[in-house]
């Protein structure tokens, strides 16, 4: 993932920014939101807007640290 100044500031990440994060293909970093998205915030936190899914950058990062994975 390329930092730039508009990604460092946000305060989520787009699905194709944690598989990036991760060296996983999209489909299953989808599969991953999914699944922390039903598990009401366990991983992680997944906020739905439509149908777009956004990642909290802050819990997942604790989960990256959590994991050994940062």
């Amino acid at each position: 993932m390329t930092k730039n100044t508009e990604t460092s500031n946000c305060l989520t990440l787009r699905v194709e920014e944690c598989a990036d994060l991760l060296g996983i293909c999209r489909s299953a970093a989808y599969n991953l939101v999914r699944q922390a998205e039903s598990s009401k915030g366990k991983p992680f936190q997944v906020i739905r807007i439509g149908n777009s899914l956004l990642i909290s950058k802050k819990s997942f990062e604790e989960f990256l640290e959590t994991n050994g994975l940062m």
